[in-house]
């Protein structure tokens, strides 16, 4: 009998966020300390992970056995791939985005989308205004260009801040790290800002692939970190009052 594990619903973005967030936060509260045999098998892990997330990505790509193909095929990969075609796989979330890239740049070198991609978190993700057709026709055209491969379509997240102000992009880009640097200086000061921190910092990992900093998704998750520790803190301070206040209670129960 064949063993058939659906992980369709397993997002490689996901994965790769949560571990960013778990080593930014266990740099901040040192919960697992490192030593050199640590080190290696961290390593280890980390190379069958990405081996493990390879296949997920090849699996995905092929419509979990609908087809059979290959980023070797796809991107006509020259020379050996490496185990579960780990070489090219890798080749295109990284150096083949840039290249895209600087496609994205010569074919939208007179196209602006007028900041609409910066704060896409706040129209899309709070606001909701993506539902009205002019915005929506303009978001839409950052979308469209065409990319060294269908096989990975991704131009960094350089395109949508290139998209909005051109060669002024670096403006964006600048609020962005200042928020990060705050949030890092913020994080050295009180433990209490480490999970904003680690979320920035796995938007910020992903850049090289995928625009995550600008995503609704990573600003539902920080609003979502800011309501638990909000209630964490309230019923902290609850427990607090508690304690300080049941022994005068019970001292004056007893004097009655």
């Amino acid at each position: 009998m064949r063993l058939y594990i659906n992980y369709a619903f397993l997002s490689r973005i996901d994965v790769f966020m949560s571990i960013t967030v778990i080593i930014v936060l266990n740099h901040s509260f040192n919960v697992f300390k490192i030593n050199k045999k640590k080190m290696i098998l961290l390593a280890l892990v980390s190379l069958l992970m990405v081996i493990g997330l390879v296949h997920l990505g090849n699996e995905r790509h092929n419509r979990f056995g609908k087809y059979n193909i290959s980023y070797v095929d796809v991107i006509q990969w020259k020379g050996y791939s490496g185990p579960a075609d780990i070489f090219p796989v890798l080749y295109v979330y990284f150096p083949l985005s840039f290249e895209n890239f600087d496609r994205y740049v010569i074919q939208h070198k007179y196209i602006r989308t007028y900041g609409l991609n910066s704060i896409d978190w706040l129209i899309t993700g709070f606001f909701k205004l993506n539902h009205i057709p002019e915005i929506r026709d303009l978001q839409e055209i950052t979308l469209q260009y065409s990319p060294v491969s269908t096989g990975a379509n991704v131009p960094t997240a350089l395109a949508y801040f290139y998209s909005d102000f051109g060669l002024g992009a670096w403006v964006p880009m600048m609020l962005y790290m200042f928020l990060w640097l705050t949030l890092y200086k913020k994080n050295i000061q009180s433990n209490k800002y480490s999970i904003y921190y680690a979320l920035i910092s796995a938007g910020f990992a992903l850049s090289s692939f995928q625009a995550i900093i600008i995503a609704p998704l990573l600003y539902h998750q920080i609003f979502q970190g800011f309501i638990v520790l909000m209630l964490s803190n309230s019923l902290i301070k609850k427990r607090k009052l508690k304690v300080t206040i049941q022994p005068a209670i019970e001292k004056v129960e007893r004097s009655v």
